[in-house]
């Protein structure tokens, strides 16, 4: 009984004993299999104690990542196409800075030619005919401009009128001189050329009966134009406009009274004695024998009444206009009018136009007597308002802004005074105004209106030539920005660039971490696996040595009880 008591405790240790073995294999055998699924996420990179650096440097993407820290790598590729870039805009940037020098020397240049020309005691040819080598004449304003006569009829139409110099036809012919690229013919228009050691600037054509005299000054228009060829024509029984402010007035006034209204038909009444009648503007028509207009001596025909018939002496001029009767205007240097508008007009001056034999009625300010025509003028000026005065004897009168030209005149003896304007213009432009009448005005083309921004004489050779200069500037300041906007472009690209390279770079240096523990891992994974074959192996040997002992045993129980057995019978 004892001994089967021993054998059974006997097998209960030694069962007890394989199952630590058994536990401590299937760890084994759990560390084995998990350092075998370390090495297959290494992907069969060797990290034995020898070559773990040299493998680190093969790992995928990690070589050609890197090396973008270094000098041959993608930054320094693209910075050389930056500087390559930034390099092409410099260039382009230089040609340009040389085009906007060449703009300010052309200014400097101009505007030096513009002052010589336009300098009439300097230049020869100011206010004469002059022509080309290509045949082609023209005349220079006192402004050094030369303006093409396009044919003879115009010539002949202009000289000798309204400022303009006699005998174009016999111009003398001067050439350019040597190194200018044009004659002043064939120039284009605004060009600067020296002819015959004077600078000429190129103007456009003449119109007909051009006028010549006030190159670059402002002109105020106090007379229509002068009509001529008076004469009788009919005798007629249809009234024009009567003319009720004259009264009873000769045929003088009554012609200056169509003349100021731009008409070339006038008609007279009846003779109320001394040659005088009333005055009507235009008519005509419903024709009677001129017999019924009689033949006054040293007067000329005239209407007449008796029943049944009135008649009026009708008469034609030529030449009449008034269209800018009492407007402002700018005369370039070009020979062209340009229209004050009237908020450019800032009052009166203190300059006079006297207009002999004139009275304007009504519209007086003041009046009085005694006084000197100077003492008279400065009455005026000092009078808010004033825009001129008559005088008749001893008395004046001074008058507001309707008095002639913006009212009406009326010549019946006695002088008119007319104050000139004050106008508000561009700085480069004069402010004094002189007197013009509507003949010279209508020999000048029409070149719009003035404004704040319309240059005069330098200033519009300056104005011209600063736009140029303005547009390479422009240029320049674009080139420019385009240089900042690629070096804004090419940081912001760069700055990407070293954020994803840094960003590559962490995520190399956690994958080198990782790899670094792995292999830490597997380095001790190996050692306890060699420890826990060890452990094995003296395990297999030990259960061995058990399974040799408890056969021993087991055949050893097994005798005693069959000799106990056989006792026991």
């Amino acid at each position: 009984m004892i001994n089967i008591i021993f054998y059974y405790n006997n097998i209960l240790m030694t069962t007890n004993s394989d199952g630590k073995i058994y536990l401590q294999n299937r760890k084994n055998i759990e560390l084995s299999d998990n350092i075998n699924k370390k090495q297959k996420n290494l992907d069969g990179f060797n990290l034995s104690d020898d070559n773990i650096s040299s493998t680190i440097v093969g790992i995928e993407g990690f070589n050609n990542k890197m090396t973008g820290l270094m000098e041959d790598g993608p930054v320094a590729e693209k910075n050389m196409d930056d500087f390559e870039e930034l390099k092409q805009l410099q260039l382009i940037f230089n040609r340009q800075l040389q085009a906007y020098n060449q703009s300010v020397k052309t200014l400097a240049e101009n505007s030096q030619g513009y002052i010589s020309a336009s300098n009439r005691n300097n230049n020869q040819f100011a206010d004469t005919f002059l022509r080309d080598p290509t045949g082609a004449i023209g005349y220079v304003t006192d402004r050094g401009v030369w303006k093409h006569l396009p044919n003879p009829t115009m010539a002949n139409s202009m000289q000798g009128k309204n400022g303009c110099p006699m005998n174009w036809a016999n111009a003398p012919t001067i050439g350019p001189d040597a190194g200018e690229p044009y004659s002043i013919a064939n120039a284009p228009e605004g060009e600067n050329i020296k002819t015959g050691g004077a600078s000429l600037i190129r103007g456009t054509a003449t119109i007909s009966n051009q006028s010549c005299r006030t190159a670059g000054q402002n002109m105020y228009v106090t007379n229509p134009t002068e009509t001529k060829n008076r004469r009788f024509v009919q005798c007629s029984q249809a009234p024009g406009s009567y003319q009720s402010d004259l009264g009873s007035t000769t045929i003088n006034a009554c012609a200056k009274r169509a003349e100021d209204m731009g008409s070339n038909v006038f008609q007279m009444g009846k003779n109320n004695g001394g040659g005088r009648g009333a005055c009507y503007i235009g008519g005509g028509g419903r024709t009677r024998n001129a017999n019924d207009c009689p033949d006054i001596h040293g007067v000329g025909r005239m209407g007449k009444e008796k029943p049944g018939l009135t008649t009026y002496a009708t008469y034609e001029t030529d030449g009449a206009s008034n269209s800018n009767l009492g407007e402002t205007y700018y005369i370039t240097d070009d020979l062209t009018k340009k229209k004050y508008p009237k908020n450019m007009i800032s009052g009166y001056g203190d300059e006079f136009e006297l207009l002999s034999g004139y009275d304007s009625y009504g519209n007086d300010i003041t009046s009085g007597s005694g006084l000197t025509v100077q003492q008279i003028k400065q009455k005026c000026i000092d009078t808010p308002g004033a825009a001129g005065f008559h005088v008749n004897g001893n008395n004046y009168w001074i008058k507001n802004a309707n008095m002639w030209p913006n009212g009406k005149r009326r010549y019946t003896g006695g002088d008119l005074y007319i104050r000139n304007k004050k106008v508000n213009n561009n700085n480069s432009c004069g402010n004094e105004v002189d007197f013009s009448h509507q003949g010279e005005v209508n020999g000048y083309a029409n070149a719009g209106f003035m404004n704040m921004s319309t240059t005069c004489g330098l200033g519009t050779i300056s104005d011209r030539d600063e736009k140029q200069i303005i547009k390479q500037y422009s240029k320049l300041s674009a080139i420019l920005d385009q240089i900042h906007q690629k070096i804004v472009e090419l940081s912001k690209e760069d700055v990407k660039l070293n954020k994803n390279l840094l960003k590559e770079y962490k995520t190399l240096k956690e994958r080198l971490n990782t790899y670094e523990h792995t292999y830490k891992e597997i380095h001790v994974g190996a050692k306890l696996l060699k420890h826990n074959n060890a452990l094995d192996e003296d395990s297999n040997l030990q259960m061995l040595s058990y399974n040799q002992k408890y056969i021993l045993w087991s055949m050893l129980a097994l005798g005693a009880t069959a000799g106990t057995m056989k006792i026991m019978k």
